[in-house]
Formats: C-alpha cells, structure tokens, sequence
C-alpha cells in the first residue's frame, strides 16, 4: 500500500512539474506578444501612403510593373484600396494581386480600376505550399481546392497546366527565400529544380523578392539558355511580396518592353503577352532605406516596460532561432520529460540529508 501510495504521489508530483513548465512557456509567450505586438496587425493609415517615390536610376519612359503583392485576404497588412495607394506611391505603372491561396479581394481590387487609371491592376493567385510557391498571373478565380502542404511532383505540375488552362501566366516566386525555411532546409522539404518547373510549365522566375531576397542563379541559368527553354520564352520577374509597408520598401521593378501601342493603352493581356514573350527587364536597389510609412508605425508597448521584460522577450527570442522543425521540438519535450526524472532524484537525496 505504501508503495502504491509513494506511486501515486510520484505521479502526482511529476503531472505539477509538466503543467508548471507548460505555463512557463505560455506566460513567456504572452508576454512576448502583448509587448511586442506580434502576430497583430496595425492598421495602416490612409495618410501614410500619401508621398510619391520614384529611384533616378530607372529610365523615365519605363512602364514599370510589380509581380508580386498582398492584402489583408491573406497575409497583408493592406486594404483592396491601400494596396493600390501603395503602388500609385511607389509609381508603378501595374501590379498584380496574388494573396496567398485566396482571390477573396480580386474583384474588390479590380472594382478601384476607374478610380485609379494610373496604375493597371492585373489580378492573380499565389499558389502557396511549405514546397513551393507560384504566382498564376492573370486570373480573378481559382475553383480549384486550396494546395496540399506538400504537394507531389505531379501535383505541382497539374496545378500549373490548371493555371495556364485559365489563362495564367505561372511565375516561380523566391525560390532562395522558400529554400531558407526550416523544413527545406533540413531536407523534410525538397524544392523541385528549375528544369523540372520549366519541364511543368512555368513561364518565369522572380528573381528579387521583397528587401533581400535575390535569385543570381536563376539570372545566370537564363542566360545560359538565352531565356528560352524548348522553343518557348522564359522571362525574368521581380516582386515586392508586399505585406507590412511599415517595414518594407521596393527594391526591384519588373520593365515591360512595350510596344508604343500596347503603352498607350496598356491592358491585362497586353501584360501577359510581354511576360510569355519575354519583353522584361530587371532593376533592383538593396540599399536600405526607412519606408516612409515607418513615421506612422505604432507597434504597442516600448522603452522601460519592454526592457523591464527583456529575460521573457529573449528567452522566446532564443527559441524561435533555435527550434527550427518539429523533431527539434519533439526533442525538447522528450529532453524535458527526462530531465524530470534526476532532478526528483536530486530533491529525494537533499530530503533524506
């Protein structure tokens, strides 16, 4: 009997232990978020979009076009409206919409067309998986079902012949920022090449995405294959991928080389037709500078109280760079579980002293 009930009081001690290290880890992580504010969007003020920018490095008689944005529909931090006031800002002379597996927002953003003759819209949809992203340029639908996590080969390859039966021009977003995560890098994950996305059908590469992320090898290969692959046109795209404007700026624009006709009255199929004919090319400016909209950032709570809780911030901090998969958090549980077991002991042997 006493056994049994040294057993249970074993048990007991040790279900205290796990529950007090599990409210550990979420008291850091609440406070982590109240106090930095992530995971939470901060509205973007109308006003903050209200300034005009322009490098003098590209040619005044370029039209000028961004492959590669975001709303709130999925992961932005702009409205329909703010999206465009965003590129209008930036004077690009187009754009295309592609949330991330959703064309919820296409028609609101196409409906703001009249009101902004400034800037063409094109719509479109990011195909987003953990293996692979792809923009389908040129579409207000997609009725097909969102992509698997993990999609085979052959479901890649089907979603890009679907895409192209709609009339999409397919573009491979970032492929060095998607060979960057966690689960690609450690293998769980494999990128298909770009011969293979080619041999699928895939019209163009982005070659700069967002602040930082760049292609050099997908610039050299198209050179190698004078942008042609089997008798057809392979272009070279950049995208802003914008989501947060309050701590992104562009650093790449996509020229299309168009005819004086088609610039005149520049149209979603006159788009498409320069990308599948290969009429781009590419600028780009990684030197950093603050994006106007930053003055308007409120991102919460600052100063002494963040300071004040700086061992939670760090230790959550330190995870995040640390656990980079699933099995390394599976570790740290197993590691846990054990450590439980001469840490017990340790107390027994002070208890008996």
């Amino acid at each position: 009997m006493a056994l049994v009930d040294d057993v249970g009081r074993e048990l007991l001690m040790f279900l205290i232990w796990f529950l007090a290290m599990v409210g550990f880890v979420l008291l850091h992580y609440v406070v982590y978020a109240l106090v930095t504010g992530s995971g939470r969007k901060v509205p973007v003020p109308d006003e903050a979009l209200d300034y005009s920018y322009k490098p003098e490095f590209l040619p005044e008689d370029g039209y000028f076009i961004d492959l590669h944005s975001h709303t709130l529909a999925s992961d932005g931090w702009m409205t329909p409206e703010q999206n465009v006031k965003w590129h209008v800002a930036n004077n690009y002379h187009a754009f295309v919409l592609t949330d991330h597996n959703t064309c919820k927002n296409v028609k609101a953003t196409l409906a703001l067309q009249a009101k902004y003759p400034q800037v063409l819209i094109v719509p479109g949809y990011e195909w987003t998986t953990g293996r692979l992203h792809l923009n389908f340029i040129g579409i207000e639908d997609w009725p097909h079902p969102a992509p698997p996590d993990n999609p085979t080969d052959g479901e890649c390859e089907d979603a890009i012949k679907r895409a192209k039966a709609l009339g999409a021009v397919v573009l491979v977003d970032h492929i060095t920022w998607t060979n960057d995560q966690p689960r690609l890098r450690s293998g769980e994950l494999v990128h298909p090449t770009r011969e293979q996305l080619l041999d699928w059908g895939a019209d163009g590469f982005e070659i700069n995405n967002e602040m930082y992320w760049h292609d050099p090898l997908s610039l050299v290969k198209l050179e190698e294959w004078n942008h042609e692959w089997k008798g057809r046109k392979i272009f070279a795209g950049t995208g802003t991928d914008i989501h947060n404007p309050f701590k992104s700026f562009p650093t790449g624009w996509t020229q299309l080389l168009l005819e004086p006709g088609e610039k005149e009255h520049p149209s979603i199929d006159v788009v498409k037709a320069a990308l599948l004919q290969g009429r781009t090319r590419t600028w780009q400016n990684h030197d950093y500078r603050r994006p106007p909209e930053e003055r308007y950032w409120r991102p919460g709570q600052r100063g002494k109280l963040k300071a004040a809780l700086a061992p939670f911030l760090g230790t959550v901090e330190g995870a995040r760079l640390v656990v980079k998969s699933r099995r390394e958090v599976a570790s740290y549980v197993v590691w846990l579980l054990i450590a439980y077991v001469p840490v017990r002991l340790l107390f027994l042997m002070f208890s008996i002293m």
